[in-house]
């Protein structure tokens, strides 16, 4: 067998089934009724949009992947924040997604990484001393993919197929999420998130 045609073959399964598995895991984590099912949708978003880039069928969103993550993380390390007009500021690149070149939108996703990392790390400084463990435990999973992909981000800039595993590592968190059993228990949150909540509740 010829090994362009072998290679060619390869890479267009490869489409197909990050194509099809990532956008039947992004519907059902959009309309799935769960706890944190505000933080799911910028993760289905996020997976549709690098679905609709390894699918061949449009780069145009791509730099949104970097502000939907980072939206992610925000909303799972604060519940209590909600999207507002000044959120719409991290997709202004988008208005100009032809002129920006492909390295420079994948540096853009490392930063956003970096970013939700430090969410995460500003979420820890909020808790209360006794419940700082099982938190840690609870986003060291997410704490992990951030690490595996902002690498995978930047081995992309040399080889674009690297794009398939990074859709392949958001097609297993969005199926872990979809999998994850609602057990009753309620994520430990800080002593000010709490306060907000409780003001808000108040009004």
């Amino acid at each position: 067998m010829n090994p362009d045609i072998f290679h060619v073959n390869l890479s267009h399964v490869a489409a197909m089934a990050t194509l099809f598995s990532g956008f039947t895991l992004a519907l059902l984590l959009a309309f799935a009724k769960r706890q944190g099912q505000r933080a799911n949708l910028f993760l289905s978003v996020a997976l549709t949009v690098i679905v609709l880039k390894t699918g061949g069928l449009s780069p145009f969103f791509l730099p949104a992947l970097g502000p939907l993550l980072y939206l992610y993380v925000r909303q799972l390390t604060s519940p209590n924040l909600k999207f507002n007009r000044n959120d719409l500021l991290h997709f202004c690149p988008m208005l100009v997604t032809y002129w920006i070149p492909g390295w420079l939108v994948l540096i853009s996703v490392v930063i956003y990484l970096y970013m939700s990392h430090r969410l995460i790390q500003q979420f820890y400084k909020r808790l209360q001393p006794t419940l700082m463990d099982r938190s840690r435990l609870t986003f060291r999973p997410l704490e992990k993919t951030i690490y595996l992909l902002g690498l995978l981000c930047v081995l992309w800039l040399f080889n674009d197929a690297l794009s398939f595993i990074v859709a392949f590592v958001l097609i297993g968190v969005a199926a872990e999420v979809m999998l994850k059993l609602d057990d009753g228990t309620e994520m430990a949150m800080p002593l000010t998130d709490r306060y907000i909540a409780r003001e808000k509740a108040a009004d």
